[in-house]
């Protein structure tokens, strides 16, 4: 029988708190106010933010190296404008995930 999302996080984690610190771990943030949101969020998307987090980290080392694979793969060898830039290093780690995704894809 498959476990729930309750149970793997438990099993990996040993608590809510434990993949919520892994998460912010991997993104570089240390806010309460993301920790707060975290805490809020089902077991089953933070599973899911975790594995994107980890993904991101294997993938690319870190977010300033994808916010760059990013520019890569929308401005090829063009230049890049600094706002745009800007932009996209404001964004999420997972919405930057799902952006490289979409411009890899093409």
């Amino acid at each position: 029988m498959k476990k729930t999302p309750m149970q793997q996080v438990k099993a990996q984690f040993g608590s809510k708190s434990g993949i919520v610190d892994a998460i912010l771990t991997a993104i570089d943030d240390s806010s309460p106010e993301t920790r707060a949101k975290l805490m809020r969020v089902s077991n089953q998307r933070l599973l899911r933010h975790h594995h994107l987090t980890a993904r991101m980290q294997k993938e690319f080392g870190g977010k300033g190296a994808l916010v760059a694979a990013i520019c890569k793969a929308k401005f090829g060898a063009s230049a890049v404008p600094a706002a745009y830039k800007d932009k996209l290093a404001a964004e999420s780690a997972w919405k930057l995930m799902d952006l490289y995704r979409q411009f890899a894809d093409k």
